[in-house]
């Protein structure tokens, strides 16, 4: 399948396959998002136009990794890491952002949702396990 519908048209859902499992985000240097867009969102029970202008600690106040790694990126560092957020797991990238100054004036992430990816990892290690099992 190539995407398109009709007359040679990209289908509708096409962007949204490409882009469904990802969530685009900032925010400034005091937690609050400035941006966050992304499919993966409504996975989690959220949506952009709820949580903008709202505190990322205050969104996340019941995930501790989640803030802690982005108390991490305001602090300057640039990292990569897996949260569970609800039941889906996402592979998240924080990049401070600098200002005029050199200092951090907020973080930019990619999280990608890997849920079906982890749940797959989990299902092959318990069949090895099996497998070793019934082997020995």
């Amino acid at each position: 399948m190539d995407g398109r519908k009709g007359k040679g048209g990209p289908s509708e859902s096409a962007p949204r396959a490409a882009t469904g499992q990802v969530v685009l985000w900032a925010v400034d240097v005091d937690g609050v998002f400035t941006s966050c867009d992304g499919a993966a969102l409504e996975g989690v029970g959220l949506w952009p136009a709820r949580i903008a202008g709202q505190s990322m600690f205050d969104t996340f106040a019941d995930n501790p990794a989640i803030l802690r790694d982005l108390r991490r990126a305001l602090a300057g560092e640039s990292l990569r890491a897996l949260h569970r957020a609800g039941d889906r797991v996402f592979e998240s990238r924080l990049t401070p952002i600098l200002d005029d100054s050199g200092g951090v004036g907020g973080v930019v992430g990619a999280s990608v949702d890997v849920t079906e990816r982890e749940r797959a990892g989990r299902r092959l290690r318990e069949s090895e396990e099996l497998f070793r099992s019934l082997v020995e």
